[in-house]
């Protein structure tokens, strides 16, 4: 054991990042909060960078990728037990150090990944104000902001009552809610002067994206003719862009009906 982060009985439950030159990176809970921690591989080079939240944090989703001798990672923001708080994720940047560590951005609404290099900045989805959609980083919270917004507006959700019970008789129904459109931005990949993707539209409808990295610059290529997607893939080849697609049998067609697969290529 190089380093018992949590004395006694407890875990630090330590989820691991990623490695930046002799470095290896760790999410861990302590008896302070939540902390980033770094080590070499001994005990004595094995530190806290910096605490992140005073409270504790028990799921181990995370996403972290390398850029600029720095990692970029993201996690749920750590929220009581007691809260009915959701609680988003956050996106921060560190370079080892206590100072070269900071929160560059918090998403409410949704998840921080899909992590891609393109003209010297880091795009990725993130889930904002206007709901899960296409943004980019240059490494400072000011630098940090949505490329564009590719389904506007939102929708009046209605939750469903609780039923009565003998402790509670009357049907509990909490508030309807607005919940932001997102277009969801998935499979990011870089060919070119285009940064490519594949997110939902409105009008509705999954489709293959292209940006130079503006909104203004970002704009729809190719919809695809049918909304029952498996899962989409993109990749480069060569000189050439793959986008691999599984399309679902119709409805009518479940039972006998197989999947089919389609395969375009984009200079």
């Amino acid at each position: 054991m190089l380093k018992d982060i949590y004395p006694g009985s407890d875990s630090s439950a330590p989820r691991m990042l990623t490695g930046l030159d002799s470095r290896f990176f760790a999410l861990a809970n302590s008896p302070q909060g939540f902390e980033l921690w770094v080590t070499e591989g001994t005990a004595a080079s094995t530190r806290r960078v910096k605490r992140l939240s005073n409270q504790l944090s028990g799921r181990a989703e995370r996403h972290a990728f390398m850029f600029k001798d720095r990692v970029f990672f993201s996690f749920p923001t750590p929220v009581s037990e007691l809260s009915s708080e959701e609680p988003g994720y956050e996106l921060w940047v560190t370079d080892g150090t206590t100072t070269g560590t900071q929160k560059l951005a918090k998403f409410p609404t949704g998840t921080v990944e899909g992590f891609t290099v393109f003209r010297d900045r880091l795009f990725f989805s993130g889930g904002g104000a206007d709901g899960q959609e296409l943004w980019s980083s240059d490494g400072t919270p000011q630098g940090t902001k949505q490329v564009v917004d590719l389904a506007p507006g939102s929708q009046l959700i209605a939750p469903p009552c609780l039923p009565p019970s003998p402790q509670n008789p009357t049907p509990n129904c909490p508030p309807p809610f607005e919940q932001q459109h997102s277009s969801a931005p998935q499979e990011l990949a870089a060919q070119g002067d285009w940064l490519y993707f594949v997110a939902w539209g409105l009008p509705g409808g999954r489709s293959l994206y292209r940006t130079d990295g503006t909104g203004q610059g970002t704009e729809r290529i190719k919809r695809f003719q049918t909304d029952s997607l498996q899962f989409q893939h993109l990749f480069k080849l060569n000189q050439n862009l793959i986008v691999l697609i599984e399309v679902l049998p119709k409805e009518s067609e479940a039972q006998t009906g197989a999947s089919r697969l389609q395969i375009w290529s984009l200079p």
